[in-house]
């Protein structure tokens, strides 16, 4: 399954999100065969903190206008032809154009300004680490969203991050008279961008927000988060356990921090077998995340569908940014989303499945200039997954045989739709997928199915009409797709067989 954003002006990133759906591949993953106990908690955490001095830094862009908050005072400053007169934004030292006190006066600019600067103090809050800094625009009548962000501020000083700042995406829109005067003041929907790094970040981590903004007593506050869409980190929906291994981030809303520790060497052990056959151009540090539930990863993930997500272990999803000349490597911030009801069931074998596949997503993907075929994508990450796993080839392609049975082999190389949860069984295509991969590794070898694959990840191969992939049919394995097909489906029947 797989998400883009269209391409923006001047840059390329997409956000993908891949199913590292483990539909249990063979029985000898499932609980009471091997199951890895956790071990007691007693490892310090090795946290490091670089917040970057520049993370208060705000821009504004609204209404064709560019107002960088650190250099433009709000003291007294017209803005849009409006009237300038004084009041004060709680905590920050700083005034800001008001008008009248209903909502229809209140001019975009003015707003805008107010709730940047507000904005502005609270991400220098969280680079200074001070609470009451970040609590002090908060609306202190609005008594269980403070309780909830001073919370959320705490589990902020488990995290290493690097950068942390707002972006105001509009000029908003003013609630309803109801709500206002529930609110006791002038109250707008104003949309937020969050831009943050971790250290393993090597591209911002990018959530929308809808703050509901309140003037009241002359003063601006936040009041809420909940009248609008707002993206979700864990943070944000409970107590967090942040552990670091040597190649890896876990947060985790499991209390147990021997858990944590557990996914930490883990994912280090993973990110040791992918760098053995993908190779160490990569950031080589992976981050996890553990929600609660399917409904906490659902939200995670801005899904409303979770019912599909049963047939999920886990995904690996994140922004990417690609340079449109092809020169400037790509820059990434994938998270490893687990499903808890699913992967708390696995035992050694399939965690070791599980995460393995996922990091070789992270790795591809902080790699490659394109996206290869989905069935290359995760075929590959299964290769290697199961590399020295133990299983059988026959385990592997356990879920291909009911296909098989039913009379309806593969036609063709599973398509994208064949991966989509929501529309249906999709372990098959995964056992399907593997087996093209392990026959090109069967033909031309192990590193002729890694050329294989960059080859089918380089747009700059292919001449008009061409796809990268075709090209890689031809020069890797001197065949066409069809004939390949061909061989895939007898090698295939001799695995379910």
């Amino acid at each position: 399954m797989v998400y883009r954003v269209h391409p923006s002006r001047n840059c390329r990133t997409d956000r993908q999100t891949r199913p590292g759906a483990h539909p249990i591949p063979d029985p000898a993953l499932a609980p009471g065969h091997g199951r890895v106990p956790a071990r007691a908690a007693g490892r310090a955490s090795t946290l490091r903190r670089t917040l970057l001095a520049g993370a208060s830094c705000l821009l504004l862009a609204t209404m064709g206008l560019t107002i960088d908050l650190s250099r433009t005072p709000v003291n007294g400053t017209a803005l849009a032809g409006e009237r300038p007169s004084s009041m004060s934004v709680p905590g920050t030292g700083q005034r800001s154009p008001s008008t009248s006190s209903t909502s229809s006066a209140v001019s975009a600019p003015a707003r805008t300004t107010a709730l940047g600067s507000l904005l502005e103090h609270r991400a220098a809050a969280v680079s200074a680490e001070d609470r009451d800094a970040w609590l002090s625009p908060v609306d202190p009548a609005a008594r269980a969203f403070r309780q909830t962000q001073g919370l959320v501020f705490d589990r902020l000083l488990r995290l290493p991050i690097v950068s942390w700042e707002y972006r105001v995406a509009g000029a908003g829109e003013p609630l309803p008279a109801e709500r206002s005067a529930r609110l006791g003041g002038a109250a707008f929907l104003m949309e937020v961008q969050l831009r943050y790094r971790l250290e393993p970040d090597t591209q911002d981590v990018v959530r929308t927000q809808f703050l509901t903004v309140v003037r009241r007593d002359g003063n601006w506050y936040v009041s809420s988060d909940a009248d609008g869409k707002t993206e979700r980190d864990p943070w944000d929906l409970g107590p967090v356990t942040v552990e670091t291994g040597t190649r890896s981030l876990v947060v985790s809303v499991d209390p147990d921090r021997g858990a944590a520790q557990d996914l930490a060497e883990d994912l280090d052990a993973a990110a040791a077998r992918v760098d053995r056959v993908w190779g160490k151009d990569w950031a080589r540090t992976v981050v996890l995340l553990v929600p609660g539930d399917r409904e906490h990863m659902a939200e995670l993930l801005g899904r409303a569908d979770t019912d599909s997500l049963d047939q999920v272990a886990a995904v690996t999803t994140g922004p990417m940014w690609r340079d449109p000349a092809g020169v400037l490597p790509p820059r990434t911030a994938d998270r490893i989303v687990v499903n808890p009801e699913v992967f708390e069931d696995l035992n050694e074998i399939g965690r070791r499945v599980v995460l393995t596949h996922e990091t070789t997503h992270v790795a591809t993907r902080a790699t490659m200039t394109a996206a290869p075929p989905l069935w290359l994508e995760e075929g590959f990450a299964d290769y290697i997954a199961y590399l020295g796993s133990g299983l059988s080839d026959r385990a592997v392609v356990r879920d291909a045989r009911a296909e098989f049975a039913r009379g309806t082999a593969p036609v063709g190389l599973p398509e994208v739709e064949d991966f989509e949860p929501e529309r249906g069984p999709i372990a098959s295509a995964y056992a399907e997928a593997w087996a093209a991969c392990d026959l090109i590794a069967r033909t031309v070898g192990k590193d002729g199915l890694l050329r294989f694959y960059r080859t089918a990840s380089d747009p700059t191969v292919a001449r008009t009409g061409d796809e990268p992939v075709d090209v890689a049919f031809r020069a890797v394995l001197g065949t066409s797709q069809d004939d390949f097909e061909d061989r895939w489906r007898e090698y295939l029947d001799s695995l379910v067989r």
